[in-house]
């Protein structure tokens, strides 16, 4: 069973070495080790996490679902590579460069009102800033959503109004 769901969950290159494997228990150890030997480089995966930091799409505008997709990947990515024992957390200059240049400018003007008074950067500040902006920025978006306009009769004559 342990073999089956393995090889249900492999997909693409990673599959194809092991497409004709028989669900046997042996198999299922002979499996994990090519599979460990193949994909357990602790070197590729650090330098993958760290390219993929570089090559994230930069935010154009207030594109708020934007916004939101560049914090969730960065974060991911700079989990991975603590995952992977890497020092990220003494990583604050070099993070927050990356990221500034991902960031549209008003959510870099944002940051610098915001953080003013700090002696220095934060990488971990500047992220929960901007998981802050992503709420504070998708509520505002409802509110205009939900604004509605509304016909008003007065007097016999019909005005349309913005219901509050």
């Amino acid at each position: 069973m342990k073999l089956q769901y393995l090889l249900g969950t492999l997909k693409g290159d990673a599959a194809r070495p092991f497409e004709h494997t028989s669900l046997t228990a042996d198999n299922y150890a002979v499996t994990w080790k090519m599979l460990l030997k193949r994909y357990d480089n602790k070197r590729m995966l650090c330098r993958e996490y760290y390219r993929r930091l570089h090559f994230l799409p930069s935010v154009d505008g207030t594109n708020v679902d934007d916004l939101a997709s560049l914090v969730d990947e960065f974060t991911r990515n700079v989990n991975g590579l603590r995952k992977l024992d890497q020092p990220v957390d003494s990583w604050d200059v070099p993070l927050i460069n990356i990221l500034f240049l991902k960031l549209d400018s008003e959510s870099l003007l944002a940051w610098e009102r915001h953080s003013s008074t700090s002696p220095q950067d934060k990488y971990s500040e500047l992220i929960s800033f901007l998981q802050d902006r992503v709420r504070i920025l998708r509520s505002t978006l409802n509110l205009e959503r939900s604004k509605e306009l509304v016909a008003i009769t007065v007097a016999g004559v019909k005005h349309k109004s913005s219901a509050v």
